[in-house]
């Protein structure tokens, strides 16, 4: 893994498109969708000469660059990247903000040559400001950057509402209330939703009513 790929890896945790880059172990990102907020969850694996590259770019930029990653150097990498309050969704063309981050980072302690397993973890929750917007329908967009590789799985859930359209995604799959799919470098993806629409009485419950209202009728006239 090039340095320049490292570095675009954690300025993407950074600003929680946690996590927009997959590695050599993998990456999954889970999304739950409201009007007015995006909470998630996301893990990303390093392995092999990742796990390596990982270990010795978290000593050199928060530790003391003795090819050793120690606690604290762990510790302060995760409070780095806890720290921004931006994030790259939108909803309506805002911009959502970080209302609480946490990252934790386990298996990197050691001799940072080692490749053993590193794993990310990383949840948040951003919210958007609509103000006065009396939308119903809203459109979350997000812009995967360009250096990205095409294996990052993501996965929105929209509780108690109902998806419009799609797209940005490849392999996409588009359920009444979720969407899944890879991020695809340097598209941006787009998800039209609205709230869901309670659902009329069932048939039979409406012709129960039918029923019922009419023999109140025939009663109510008998008596007059």
């Amino acid at each position: 893994m090039t340095h320049t790929k490292m570095m675009t890896i954690m300025a993407a945790v950074l600003i929680l498109m946690i996590p927009v880059l997959a590695v050599e172990g993998g990456s999954t990102a889970e999304y739950d969708v409201t009007s007015d907020r995006v909470t998630l969850t996301a893990t990303i694996t390093f392995d092999g000469d990742d796990s390596s590259d990982f270990r010795c770019w978290l000593d050199e930029s928060f530790g003391n660059g003795d090819g050793t990653v120690d606690s604290y150097e762990v510790d302060d990498t995760e409070d780095w990247m806890e720290s921004d309050l931006e994030s790259d969704h939108t909803i309506n063309s805002m911009q959502g903000t970080i209302g609480s981050a946490m990252v934790v980072i386990t298996g990197a302690l050691g001799d940072c040559a080692s490749t053993d397993t590193v794993t990310m973890t990383a949840e948040g929750v951003v919210s958007f400001d609509l103000g006065s917007d009396s939308s119903t329908v809203f459109t979350l967009k997000y812009f995967a950057d360009e250096e990205m590789d095409d294996d990052m799985f993501v996965i929105y859930e929209f509780s108690g509402y109902e998806v419009i359209s799609a797209s940005g995604l490849r392999v996409i799959n588009i359920g009444s209330d979720s969407v899944q799919g890879f991020r695809i470098p340097g598209e941006t993806m787009i998800v039209e939703f609205q709230e869901q629409e309670e659902d009329p009485l069932p048939g039979f419950l409406m012709t129960s009513a039918v029923v019922t209202i009419s023999l109140a009728a025939v009663f109510y006239t008998r008596r007059e």
